[in-house]
């Protein structure tokens, strides 16, 4: 009965998705053994708090102890992406809105307080948070990890945010997803930094979500030819997968981030103070600004934007440069400027 009761609280509060996995899953060590191979290779890049959260990771007990089950959520952020000019930035549905840690957060406390209120555990948890969240989710049967390491869904697609709660009750546990990818591929073919293994690993060295979000240095130059216009994030993988079209939409999850389609002549004259007020309260202001002046430098390289308006872009991005603190955040500021003038010289 408390089964249903949770589903039903979880629907109620605007998650589309709703699934419960137990704590004894047989497929947990296997998934944790996939997970130390990926940070053995160095896939997770300069994250090391990735490999720090590996031990809890393995052991969700160490969280929440005496817990039994785990409640897996999806709320759907989808839109259908805007058939953009060369000259607009391209920045991830997913920081489209407010800060989705915020969203599904305030969400996802708001259960776990009904359940203790009920005399029921609760930790509830979204990607910050370590646990195996797509593992979970998928034994939840949400739906399966497909090859761009993305969790699919056969009716919602890939474009939903993931979330959940270790409860310290036995739940009737759903059936797990069932992979549906098949022979298909184009999620691998389609990254033009090739950051998707054949093993289904994401190698975050190369990867331009990686680089426009979490990578607060000097992003490969290779890369940067790679990244195109993608400012925050990117969802290449997911725009050709075949299970997000159409995409499904993400009603409730409502567009407040002004770079969403800005225009990048508009974004190079930002100023901190800009910036800081208008990411406010939004996922893509964990680049913080100097991530964002090297980026734009980047997109305005890789746009259609004509000669005179490039450089009017770099050398108002060079001012802002000029005055960041010193840091790893200048130097891969200046590292993407200086890149940015010598590819728009061999464009001319």
């Amino acid at each position: 009965m408390l089964t249903g009761e949770i589903k039903e609280k979880a629907r109620l509060l605007g998650f589309e998705l709703v699934g419960i996995a137990g704590a004894d899953d047989p497929a947990l060590p296997e998934a944790v053994a996939r997970y130390s191979d990926w940070i053995t290779r160095g896939y997770g890049a300069t994250m090391d708090y990735l490999r720090r959260h590996a031990e809890l990771k393995a052991e969700p007990a160490r969280l929440l102890p005496g817990w039994k089950s785990v409640v897996c959520v999806g709320q759907l952020y989808g839109a259908e992406p805007a058939a953009m000019a060369g000259a607009e930035a391209q920045v991830s549905l997913y920081t489209r809105g407010a800060d989705y840690h915020d969203v599904v957060g305030a969400k996802l406390a708001e259960l776990a307080a009904w359940l203790r209120a009920r005399g029921v555990g609760a930790r509830p948890f979204v990607d910050s948070e370590p646990v195996l969240e797509r593992f979970w989710a998928s034994r939840a049967g949400l739906g399966w990890i497909g090859k761009n390491a993305m969790l699919i869904n056969r009716k919602a697609g890939s474009y939903f945010f993931i979330g959940g709660l270790l409860v310290d009750v036995a739940l009737e546990a759903d059936e797990p997803g069932v992979d549906h990818c098949g022979r298909c591929r184009k999620c691998i073919d389609a990254c033009p930094t090739v950051a998707i293994t054949e093993e289904r690993f994401i190698e975050s060295g190369k990867c331009i979500a990686y680089h426009t979000i979490e990578n607060r240095g000097v992003v490969p130059a290779e890369v940067m030819k790679g990244t195109g216009r993608w400012i925050a994030g990117c969802d290449i993988c997911q725009n050709v997968c075949p299970w997000n079209d159409p995409v499904t939409p993400g009603g409730a999850f409502e567009t407040v981030n002004p770079a969403f389609d800005g225009d990048l002549l508009a974004l190079a004259h930002w100023s901190a103070t800009d910036f800081k007020a208008r990411m406010a309260g939004v996922a893509m202001g964990r680049m913080k600004f100097a991530g964002f002046v090297r980026n734009v430098a980047v997109a305005v390289a890789n746009s259609s934007l004509g000669v005179a308006d490039r450089a009017a872009a770099l050398a108002a991005l060079d001012g802002a440069a000029d005055a960041l603190p010193a840091g790893v955040g200048r130097d891969g500021a200046v590292a993407a400027l200086a890149w940015a003038r010598l590819r728009c010289f061999a464009l001319r």
